[in-house]
């Protein structure tokens, strides 16, 4: 909410924000199956550990217009997005989850990251490349 208020405030009136980024069930084929193959290895992912939160379409346009802005254009929609080769999925888990795969030993973080590659694969590998199930929001409103 603040980092709205913020952009909200830095607009003049009239002008435009567009923006978009991570809606509702992004990439949750994927995060389910990590915390799965962690919570078998004995290491469970919380919330404080992994602190992601996708919003729907309607709570993040109804706080915008909480905020002051005026929503002229939503979209929720799904944008598969590819991980290039073998390993692609393996590199993104790397990316986006450094701190929590670091806590893990290194034998325990192979296994995870194998376990999600093997149960993913033949859902999320295609061509030759992993596709991350992206779903994003993109909007547009006036202040």
């Amino acid at each position: 909410m603040v980092a709205l208020e913020k952009m909200f405030e830095s607009l003049k009136a009239g002008e435009r924000f567009v923006a978009e980024f991570g809606g509702a069930g992004n990439v949750e084929l994927i995060l389910n199956e990590f915390r799965n193959q962690c919570e078998k290895e004995g290491y469970p992912v919380t919330s404080e550990s992994l602190p992601w939160y996708f919003l729907s379409i309607g709570e993040y346009t109804s706080l915008m217009e909480k905020v002051g802005f005026k929503v002229t254009y939503a979209v929720h929609f799904s944008r598969p997005t590819a991980l290039d080769g073998e390993e692609g999925l393996r590199y993104w888990l790397r990316m986006f989850m450094p701190d929590f795969l670091g806590s893990l030993p290194d034998d325990v973080e192979t296994k995870v990251l194998e376990n999600v590659e093997n149960s993913l694969r033949s859902i999320l590998y295609k061509n030759q490349k992993w596709e991350a199930d992206y779903k994003r929001i993109r909007v547009m409103a006036i202040k």
